[in-house]
Formats: structure tokens, sequence, C-alpha cells
């Protein structure tokens, strides 16, 4: 769970649009996509746009030609990409303190103590 909220904050600070350019050579994979998906299983607001952006990746991956490199990127849905943009920068927030407060009522599970030493 912490990783992929965590991979999601790092590489997100002009929303999955960089996401996207960070990790381009993630998205065709499905396993990238599974472990957002159960990471953010408890976060349904969050979990939505992941969802939709993959709807978005796989669609534009399907439609685009294949050379090899990331070029597919530029064939995304702009329109669709703004909307997922400003949906996660809305959501951003709230999921960040949900983080925050999983991460304060169950110290144990995130080795917070080690860290701290």
């Amino acid at each position: 769970m912490l990783l992929a909220f965590w991979m999601l904050f790092v590489h997100t600070g002009d929303g999955v649009t960089g996401l996207c350019r960070v990790h381009p050579h993630r998205l065709g994979d499905p396993d990238f996509w599974t472990l957002l998906e159960t990471g953010l299983r408890e976060d349904a607001a969050l979990l939505g746009v992941i969802t939709r952006l993959r709807a978005e990746v796989e669609s534009t991956l399907e439609h685009a030609p294949d050379h090899g490199d990331y070029s597919w990127l530029d064939r995304m849905d702009t329109a669709t990409m703004r909307e997922l943009d400003a949906e996660f920068r809305s959501v951003m927030p709230a999921s960040l303190h949900q983080m925050a407060d999983r991460i304060r009522a169950h110290p144990d599970r995130f080795a917070t103590g080690e860290a701290m030493r």
C-alpha cells in the first residue's frame, strides 16, 4: 500500500501525466497496474483515477503503432489526461491524510520506529 502511494506521490507533481512521463516503460506492464490497484484498494477516490488512467493507457497502446519507443504517449487523449490530472490533484490531499493516518495508527506495519533510530 505504501509503495503504491509513494510511487504516485513522488512522481505526480504535475498530475498523472507526470507518472506517464516518468514511468512509460512500466505502463504497458499489467503487473505495474496490479501493484497500484492492489495498493490503493482502500482509497476509492485515488483508485478511481488510476483505474481510468489504466484504461486510457491501454486504449492508447492498443491503437498505437509499435515502434519500440514511447512515442505512443503523445497519442493519449489530451482532454482525458487534463481531466485525470485535475481529479488527481483534487483527491490527492485527502489521500495523503488517509495514508498518514494509517501510518500513525499502525506504525508497526510501516517500520516507522526503525526509521526514527
